[in-house]
This record gives C-alpha cells, structure tokens and sequence, in this order.
C-alpha cells in the first residue's frame, strides 16, 4: 500500500498500479491508474535506508452528475495523506468515452 492507493480506497475508487489497460476497464463510473516512481536513498556506503516516492494519480470517470464532487474528494483524500496534490483539468478521451484527471503529487521519504 502506498499514500496514493490509501487515498483511493478512501474514496471508493478501484486502482491499478502502473498505468491502466482501457481495454478491460472495471463497470465502476470511476477507476485510477497509480504511477509511483520510486527511487533509493542511499548512504555512502550503498546500503539502502529508504525510498523516494512521487506518485501520480490518473483518474477516469464518465462525466456524471457526481463525477466534479468525485474528483473534489479525490483531491481531499489525497493532501490528506500528505501528498500536496495538484489537480489538472479534466480531458475528455473520445476513444475511451472517459474523461481523464490528472494528480500530480509530490514526493515523499519511507523508511525500509
């Protein structure tokens, strides 16, 4: 589990993890794609003691009457667990018939 994946069962959402296969999407009118990058702190010795993690938030919804208040939510749950998301405006995909919202959060240190 991850602070972005918390935040989405939070909400609700159903999620995957690096990126999304639009061809086998859930029935749910919301699903998320996490994509974390993480990358290894390490001492000068080259041991490991923790991870930076910068996760990205792609949500796709159908555009119904609660999707604004879905992606408002979203928003909250996320700079809740920290993350200080910023929320870009929604694009309409014609090929999936969804509307994709992107959040870019910022990084954060885990210890191992």
């Amino acid at each position: 589990m991850s602070r972005a994946t918390d935040a989405l069962e939070a909400c609700g959402i159903p999620y995957k993890h690096n990126g999304w296969m639009p061809a086998k999407p859930p029935q749910s009118p919301f699903f998320a794609a996490v994509l974390e990058e993480s990358e290894a702190v390490s001492s000068d010795s080259g041991e490991t003691f923790a991870f930076f993690t910068v996760p990205t938030v792609e949500l796709y919804d159908d555009g119904g009457a609660d999707a604004e208040a879905k992606r408002a939510e979203l928003l909250r749950a996320l700079a809740a667990e920290g993350l200080s998301p910023r929320r870009r405006a929604s694009t309409y995909i014609y090929s999936e018939k969804k509307f994709l919202t992107v959040y870019d959060c910022e990084g954060y240190i885990e210890k191992e």
